[in-house]
This record gives C-alpha cells, structure tokens and sequence, in this order.
C-alpha cells in the first residue's frame, strides 16, 4: 500500500515498486527528483520547501525519542551533553569547545554530567576532553552504549547541550522534553547562509533552545515544555493525505 524511502539512492527504488504495486510513494527528505513524482514528501523546514498538500516540512527531523516516555519519567537528574563531530556546516574547534564545556559544568559544580561522543566525534577531541574536563564530567563512549540507552539518559535529562552539527542530536533532545541548549562553533562558510543555522535559528525563536552565548548573559535555559512531537504529527498527515489520494488502480 505504501513504499517509503530515506536517502537520495533510494528515490528510484521507490518510484518502481510504488508504480509496480500501484503503491503510495513517500520520501523522508528533499528529494533530488521532481517533487510531483512522489506522492508524499515529508522534509525538514531547513530544506526549504514550502508546506503543500504534498509536502510537511518538520521542525528538525523525525526522532524515534517518544515523548510520552520522557513525560513519564519519574526523575529527571541526568544533566548531557551530546557531541557530534566534523561537518560541512561547522567548524570543528576543539579548544574553543572544551572551554565552553568547562564553562557550563563549571558554572554548575553540584551538577553531575556525561558526556557522549558520537562515531563523527574526533578521537583526538575525545582524548583530550578527557585529559581537560571538570571534575563532574565523565566522557561515555559512543560504543559503549546502545540506542536504548541513549534513549533512557535522554528521557532523564532535566538538560541537554548539543554541538550545532548534529540536527538529529537537538531534535531528539527537544523531543525528549530536555532543556535544550546548542554550544558555539562558528559556520563552515562565514557569510553564506546555512541551512543548519537557520534551524538552529528558528528553533530559538520558537523557544525550543537557548544558545551558548544567549546562556553566558543570563546563566539561564528557556523553558522547556513545549509540544514536539514530529513523528506523531508526521504519521497522522501522512495517513490522512493517503486516505485523501485515490487509489493508484482507479487513477
């Protein structure tokens, strides 16, 4: 009844079974093919597609962190931080980075912290956080972990700080109820807009996330509380834009 695909490799795949099968073609993504040739397109707002019968933009991107879990969480004593790595958004700065790490957990000393690398992390970046973090800083390694876990730590984490790389990262963390704040690197090509930086951005304004240098004024997080919860909001549209679509036999 439906076919969807993630993943610009899978577009034709995609078009060929749903034409195959008379099936509902769906892609998680901007697609790198004409936007009418899919039945359905579900992409984040940075992507810059306007909402459509045929498009739902999402604030970030789809995270599997169920909210209501992260609701239900009895305690909320996990304070994170969430590393990604090398991007072409970002400028990965080491020192600069570790200095605002030690400026957050400092500012917070009967605070304990984890803080979790990614496989985007660099080793070296990983070693000498090691070398330099505070004392109420302990580094957990990406491959010690699994997705269940992260998951657990995110839907206990009364805070989360996130590297700007990783869209993914701040979706989940927002998702999970966190507050959420975003560390300081500067864009891979000052004075070209970026995509992920206006994210970051409109995730500001609608009081989602509070960014490093923001927090540095007031030693305050914005409130979290608000609703996202994109997979939801996804799944219903998608599954009222299929009931609305006729049958690709009766077309």
């Amino acid at each position: 009844d439906m076919v969807v695909g993630a993943g610009h490799k899978t577009h034709r795949p995609v078009l060929l079974a749903a034409k195959l099968y008379k099936a509902f073609s769906v892609v998680l993504m901007k697609p790198s093919l004409p936007l009418s040739w899919f039945d359905a397109i579900i992409c984040p707002k940075h992507d810059g597609i306007a909402d459509s019968k045929r498009v739902l933009s999402t604030h970030g991107v789809i995270s599997k962190i169920d909210p209501l879990a992260a609701a239900k969480s009895a305690q909320r004593d996990q304070n994170l931080i969430l590393l990604g790595g090398e991007s072409r958004h970002f400028s990965w700065q080491s020192e600069r980075l570790i200095k605002q790490i030690q400026t957050v957990c400092h500012a917070q000393p009967e605070q304990g912290w984890l803080a979790l690398n990614s496989r985007r992390t660099p080793a070296p970046f990983s070693e000498q956080l090691k070398q330099q973090a505070p004392g109420n800083l302990r580094l957990i390694e990406h491959q010690d972990t699994s997705p269940d876990t992260y998951s657990e730590l995110l839907n206990k984490a009364q805070q989360a700080w996130v590297t700007p790389d990783s869209v993914s990262m701040l979706s989940e963390a927002i998702t999970a109820g966190a507050k959420t704040a975003v560390f300081d690197l500067p864009a891979a090509k000052p004075g070209k807009p970026d995509k992920l930086a206006q994210n970051i951005a409109q995730l500001k304004d609608k009081g989602y996330l509070t960014r490093f240098q923001d927090w540095q004024l007031s030693q305050q997080l914005t409130a979290q509380g608000l609703a996202l919860n994109e997979a939801q909001r996804a799944a219903e549209w998608l599954l009222i834009r299929l009931a609305n679509t006729p049958p690709k036999n009766m077309l």
